[in-house]
């Protein structure tokens, strides 16, 4: 089970809850886990959004009202979230950690750290020091806050939604975007490079040069929308060389497929009949569920 932390196991999980007397709980059961034979007394409610099922065919068991423990999982504190791998040989029990950083703060990392998904949605700031590595194996989402990566994040897509994205790391990303946020290379007061090695799109990329340098080591996608075209003045298009490589490939597709086009005389009939369809002619549509 995964387990949404702020700052310290302080959450729930997102698709799993907990309720004691209609409240969420931060913790486990007061009973121990009655195995997965299936053999075992059924109890409680199973339940999807209103719709429930109570699965009761024995007695419940009567819990000891203490919540059973598990370090690091709910109703822990002042702990590192990394994932752990189960090992039931050694007694070793699996972790997974979805992390949501949303309290006024700022949280640390100076080592070699993994996790399951990263989530900043608040007044916090995330600050990756120079001997920090943090690995998210799902996607990072900045709602809101700062993060600040001097050492490196590799993670999934990155999407930076507000707030102020800073460093002279690395952030290795499959795409990073940037809706309205800031991106500030460096610490804020010396010249320092930012590295994303791979992707960055964003309609509002506003980066802070004067300080520092981002380098990208994907594509770049930049503003779409209203705006210069190609060849207006100082549109930078014709010195862009993602945009002439796409242009080009996009001309060159296009005028294969018209050749292909013409000498298949055009596009078939069969299947596209309007005036058929009307009458009655499904085109397979009913023995043929594939297309659904």
């Amino acid at each position: 089970m995964r387990r949404p932390v702020n700052g310290s196991a302080s959450g729930i999980n997102r698709s799993i809850a907990i309720i004691q007397n209609g409240v969420l709980a931060n913790s486990l059961p007061d009973t121990p886990a009655l195995g997965v034979s299936g053999d075992g007394v059924k109890f409680g409610k199973v339940c999807f959004f209103n719709d429930c099922i109570d699965p009761l065919t024995g007695t419940a068991p009567t819990g000891s009202g203490t919540p059973i423990f598990v370090e690091g999982g709910p109703g822990s504190t002042n702990f590192v979230p990394n994932n752990v791998i189960a090992d039931p040989a050694h007694g070793v029990r699996a972790h997974y950690y979805d992390v949501t950083l949303a309290a006024q703060g700022t949280t640390t990392l100076g080592s070699d750290v993994t996790i399951d998904r990263l989530t900043l949605s608040g007044p916090t700031k995330l600050d990756i020091g120079a001997n920090g590595n943090l690995k998210v194996w799902g996607d990072t989402t900045q709602w809101a806050g700062w993060t600040n990566v001097n050492g490196s994040l590799t993670t999934a897509d990155f999407l930076v939604a507000t707030g102020i994205l800073s460093g002279n790391g690395t952030i290795d990303p499959t795409f990073l975007t940037v809706a309205s946020a800031l991106v500030s290379p460096g610490n804020g007061t010396t010249p320092q490079t930012l590295t994303v090695k791979g992707d960055v799109r964003g309609a509002a990329v506003d980066v802070q040069g004067k300080l520092g340098k981002l380098t990208v080591g994907g594509d770049w996608v930049g503003e779409a929308g209203p705006g210069p075209s190609y060849l207006d003045k100082d549109s930078g298009g014709p010195e862009n060389d993602f945009t002439n490589r796409n242009v080009t490939f996009t001309t060159y597709n296009l005028m294969h497929m018209a050749k292909m086009l013409r000498t298949a005389g055009g596009i078939p009939a069969q299947g596209n009949i309007a005036s058929d369809w009307r009458k009655g002619e499904h085109f397979g549509f009913e023995t043929n569920p594939e297309y659904r």
